[in-house]
């Protein structure tokens, strides 16, 4: 998993991750994981908008709302999780996010930028991340190997 990437949309911060599950070099599962104090609706949308103007809207596959103790109280933190391509993280990585959007089951918060920040970000956890699992990885059979 990645280090995080705070973002504040309409005074509301949340927070970015990618992570992979590496089940084999095939079959990874690549997530944006997004989390925040304030509520996020459960089978909700995620809306990024590249610089070349296209769209992607990334279904949330699961949410969790947990309590944590934050500035003396117990409070809701909610963690969701969008499943997301190489393809479309190719895509980030390349064309940058110029307009995120999310929404709380009641209304939407979005962000706008005129330069990318968070698509190169994202662009290089993925990045980081596929060397890393490349570089490090134990064939299965090779863990019996002399045992």
């Amino acid at each position: 998993m990645s280090s995080k990437k705070s973002v504040s949309m309409q005074g509301i911060t949340y927070e970015f991750c990618v992570k992979v599950y590496d089940k084999e070099e095939k079959n990874r599962s690549w997530l944006l994981l997004v989390a925040s104090f304030h509520p996020i609706q459960e089978n909700g949308i995620l809306l990024i908008k590249l610089g070349n103007g296209d769209v992607l809207s990334l279904p949330c596959n699961n949410l969790n709302v947990g309590k944590i103790y934050y500035s003396g109280i117990n409070v809701d933190y909610y963690s969701s999780v969008y499943e997301i391509s190489e393809r479309q993280l190719d895509r980030i990585s390349r064309y940058g996010i110029l307009k995120l959007r999310i929404t709380d089951g009641l209304s939407y918060r979005e962000k706008e930028w005129k330069k990318d920040k968070l698509g190169k970000y994202l662009g290089k956890c993925w990045e980081i991340l596929s060397e890393r699992i490349n570089t490090t990885r134990i064939k299965r059979d090779n863990i019996f190997e002399d045992f």
